[in-house]
């Protein structure tokens, strides 16, 4: 189980409210992310290290280069997943926050989803490359 890392939440964030006793911020592990071995190891991070983490897994078990990512708007990371890309099913573009204890799924492209609305995908990358944008739009 990997635990919220706390120190990587500046102590002034407004968006953030740090619970009582929580790590304060460290600069030297604050904006540093983690490989997905040291999140496993370490037992701590935050949502791009989840990110990361569940992106390395889905490539490791063998999803294409091409149909997971990491996604990253302004100030939240996430996995962005294309199910079934191959099939009359296709499903297109999912968001998948693997940090809120369950697993919440959005569709970007669907404008009046509320929890679409939430991320505004900048860019996105895996072991295998960087884009800027979105995939849905590109």
């Amino acid at each position: 189980h990997v635990q919220y890392d706390w120190s990587k939440v500046r102590d002034y964030d407004p968006d953030v409210v740090k619970p009582p006793g929580a790590a304060p911020y460290d600069p030297s592990t604050g904006a540093r992310w983690n490989f997905a071995f040291e999140t496993i190891h370490g037992g701590l991070g935050v949502c791009r290290d989840y990110a990361i983490l569940y992106c390395s897994l889905l490539r490791a078990s063998g999803w294409s280069p091409d149909d997971v990512y990491v996604g990253l708007s302004e100030r939240h990371a996430y996995v962005l997943l294309r199910v079934a890309p191959e099939s009359p099913g296709d499903l297109g573009w999912l968001i998948v926050e693997p940090q809120v204890g369950d697993w919440l799924v959005a569709d970007p492209s669907e404008l009046t989803d509320p929890l679409a609305q939430m991320y505004d995908t900048r860019c996105y990358f895996n072991d295998c490359g960087f884009h800027a944008g979105a995939p849905w739009r590109d």
